[in-house]
């Protein structure tokens, strides 16, 4: 299985049986966790302990085999390129912003009381201990613009993308002092956010088939005077308000967990400013350079709640997390429409939400309505600490991550295929043996 030479040349193992080891990983921790549980029932802690230690081991062993061999595979000339250091201010910037920010807006939240309370506050999802404040989304919002007012050109996609976040950040704020408004009025003032990033120009032209030819979204223009000469694409802004929504909600469905969501996210936004990045070193496009500073601009604003929401967490995210996903939707197709790196790179969280909106559709209920059904729910449920959960999504992210970035483009449509088989996988065999489980306690 290792790879020595970059894609395409000569290897020991072809690249589409690099799935084997993620595979490979979900199986051992199956069988650690099952053999702990075990082990733990028979009054033998020590051995429990020990079990979990090995699971560890070996998922950080096969997650370093996996990067070390994308790594030797992939030509380095990109991270020899001093451009990339022309990230690292904006991203330290926007972190002290919103780091230094996040207490005002804990203040802000105490006294308009946008309090989650778990003692007056019901709810099937509900995890807090104690009064919680919301709104950490206003410290991200404020550090996202006006870090990058100060980096970037104020732009008719910049202006786009500020509006339908601060909408969301809005929503979420009235949510988190109504405690939870009507789904379906929320997911209407999503599509409303979503309609002002793309109404700005920002669309998807064209998507990579892994089974084929290119799909052209761009066929169908409908050109239409108002205040100036404008066209609509019709299937490009369609899909684009479309993938915007989804990403919004499948991304704050995993906002959970006291750390969890600022981990993900801030890597996320990273993948993307770093493949913007190389992808403004190899093709000489400077205009992807400035798309890089903007999702290096969300990455350190995202990271900076990360201290104020770790364990035990100061303040919440709330509805407001949705703003996050629509920056990270905008800037996936910012960046030369690279929607599957996004989707290898929010593997998890992404097939979490479709395996739980289907399982509500099946238990004919709201997709939209919360439950504890969640990957990370069922991780509580079977003995997790809710910091070991955050890292879990942190380390994967980060993972899926390193491997788009140092991998071929042209490869990665089919890596969110096989690798989406691994992760619908483990989500499924995580629910089956949270419910099993539940059934032979009672």
């Amino acid at each position: 299985m290792f790879f020595s030479r970059p894609w395409g040349e000569a290897q020991l193992s072809a690249p589409k049986f690099l799935f084997l080891i993620p595979v490979s990983a979900v199986i051992f921790l199956i069988i650690d966790t099952g053999t702990a549980f075990y082990l733990e029932k028979k009054g033998k802690r020590e051995l429990a302990d020990v079990s979990r230690v090995v699971a560890v081991l070996q998922a950080v062993f096969l997650s370093f085999c996996l990067i070390s061999i994308v790594y030797n595979s992939s030509p380095h000339d990109f991270f020899r390129n001093l451009e990339i250091l022309n990230l690292v201010g904006p991203w330290l910037i926007s972190f002290l912003a919103v780091y230094f920010v996040t207490p005002s807006v804990i203040r802000f939240a105490n006294s308009r009381n946008l309090i989650d309370d778990p003692a007056t506050h019901h709810h099937p999802a509900q995890l807090l201990s104690k009064p919680t404040p919301r709104g950490g989304a206003l410290a991200f919002f404020i550090g996202f613009v006006l870090v990058s007012l100060l980096f970037l050109p104020f732009t008719k996609p910049l202006m786009g993308i500020f509006l339908g976040t601060l909408l969301l950040v809005i929503v979420g704020l009235i949510d988190d002092r109504a405690k939870y408004t009507s789904p379906k009025m929320r997911l209407v003032l999503q599509f409303l956010a979503a309609f002002f990033v793309v109404g700005a120009g920002v669309g998807i032209s064209y998507i990579e088939n892994p089974l084929g030819s290119t799909i052209l979204l761009d066929r169908v223009v409908i050109p239409f005077d108002f205040i100036g000469h404008h066209s609509i694409v019709l299937f490009a802004d369609i899909f684009a308000v479309l993938w915007i929504v989804f990403l919004a909600n499948a991304v704050s469905w995993s906002n959970g967990i006291d750390g969890q969501f600022s981990g993900f996210a801030g890597i996320a936004c990273l993948v993307i400013a770093l493949a913007s990045a190389k992808t403004a070193v190899s093709d000489n496009d400077p205009t992807q350079m400035g798309v890089a500073v903007l999702a290096a601009i969300a990455s350190g604003s995202a990271f900076g709640l990360a201290p104020a929401t770790w364990h035990p967490q100061k303040i919440l995210w709330g509805f407001g997390a949705t703003a996050v996903g629509l920056v990270i939707g905008a800037l996936s197709i910012l960046s030369l429409s690279k929607v599957y790196i996004v989707s290898m790179v929010l593997l998890v969280p992404l097939i979490d939400s479709l395996v739980t909106g289907l399982r509500r559709i099946l238990q004919k209920k709201s997709p939209f309505w919360g439950d504890r059904g969640h990957l990370h729910h069922r991780m509580l449920d079977l003995g997790w600490s809710k910091p070991q959960i955050a890292l879990f999504y942190w380390l994967v992210t980060a993972i899926f991550g390193m491997i788009t970035v140092l991998s071929n483009e042209s490869d990665i449509d089919l890596d969110v295929v096989r690798f989406g088989v691994g992760t619908v996988f483990l989500i499924v065999t995580v629910n089956l043996g949270v419910e099993w489980r539940k059934t032979r306690t009672k």
